[in-house]
C-alpha cells in the first residue's frame, strides 16, 4: 500500500515539475528612441533567464514565442483570449505577460500570470526597481512565489 501511495505522490509531483510557462514580450507603455518595443522583448528574455536561474522553471523559448505572436498578429497588448489561444496551441500551462515603463529614476513592470488550464489570471504584480536586471529578478520572485 505504501508503494502505491509513493507512486501516486511521485506522479503528481512530476506533473507539476513538467509545467511549462510562455513569457510574452512586454508592452512598453512610454516608448522613446532609447526605450522602445525592443526593450519589452529584451525584458522578457531577462525574465526568462531569471526564472530559469532563480526558480528552475521550465520556460518556452522566447524566440519561438515571438514567432507565434507574429503569426497570430497579436497587438502589443495581449488579451486573455490571445493568451489562452497561444497557451493551447503551444501546449504550455502558464502564460506570463505584462507592460514595462520607465520613469526618471526607476523602471516599473506590471505582470500577469495566466493559467491556460483554469482560464484565469493567477497573479498580478506591480514591481519597481532602479534597473531592468533588478526588476526582472524581483518580478520572478513576486510572480512565481
Amino acid at each position: 500500500m505504501k508503494r502505491y501511495i509513493l507512486l501516486l505522490f511521485l506522479l503528481f509531483n512530476c506533473g507539476a515539475l513538467a509545467a511549462e510557462t510562455a513569457i510574452l514580450p512586454y508592452a512598453v507603455t512610454n516608448p522613446s528612441r532609447s526605450f522602445n518595443r525592443e526593450s519589452g522583448r529584451e525584458y522578457a528574455r531577462l525574465i526568462y533567464l531569471a526564472a530559469r536561474l532563480q526558480k528552475n522553471i521550465t520556460i518556452a523559448s522566447p524566440g519561438s514565442i515571438e514567432i507565434d505572436i507574429e503569426r497570430m498578429k497579436a497587438g502589443p497588448v495581449i488579451t486573455e483570449a490571445e493568451m489562452n489561444l497561444l497557451g493551447r496551441t503551444r501546449q504550455v500551462d502558464y502564460v506570463l505577460a505584462g507592460s514595462l515603463s520607465r520613469g526618471k529614476t526607476s523602471y516599473v513592470s506590471k505582470s500577469r500570470l495566466y493559467s491556460v488550464r483554469d482560464g484565469r489570471v493567477l497573479a498580478e504584480t506591480v514591481t519597481t526597481a532602479p534597473d531592468l536586471i533588478s526588476l526582472a529578478r524581483q518580478d520572478v520572485r513576486d510572480v512565481f512565489a
